[in-house]
């Protein structure tokens, strides 16, 4: 039987004053994100329990690759909470969530295959107050 080998193309780019760039590195794509602070919606004393989150787009141009984070935790000095991932490749429909109650909320958008602009217009966080002041 024959084998596969698997291999990997460089290119490398040699500069007149001598040095050289390896291509294939300098042309990866990075994740391009945008975080928020801590957000205690108007009451830090009191947690909350958080639904949805609805992301507005200008002209509904979600990338296929966008994703929603969102990150909580009690105390400003606890650490920071992580739920798993949600695409945003839907459109701009709620995001159903169901993190436990928090003081404190984060949201992070990240896009791991940035091709073109996005305009956020708007973000609506749906939830209630858990009625448990700390």
């Amino acid at each position: 039987m024959g084998s596969t080998a698997i291999g990997r193309t460089t290119i490398i780019l040699t500069r007149a004053d001598g040095s050289q760039v390896n291509l294939a590195q300098a042309l990866d794509t990075v994740d391009v994100f945008i975080e928020s602070k801590d957000l205690d919606m108007g009451a830090p004393d009191v947690k909350k329990l958080l639904s949805a989150i609805r992301v507005e787009m200008a002209d509904g141009q979600f990338s296929q690759l966008l994703e929603l984070i969102l990150k909580y935790r009690d105390h400003l000095n606890d650490a920071v909470s992580v739920e798993p991932s949600v695409s945003l490749s839907a459109g701009d429909q709620p995001v159903f969530l169901r993190p436990p109650s928090s003081r404190y909320f984060r949201i992070r958008l990240q896009d791991a295959s940035p091709s073109g602009r996005w305009k956020i217009h708007g973000i609506e966080f749906f939830g209630r107050p858990d009625g448990r002041r700390l």
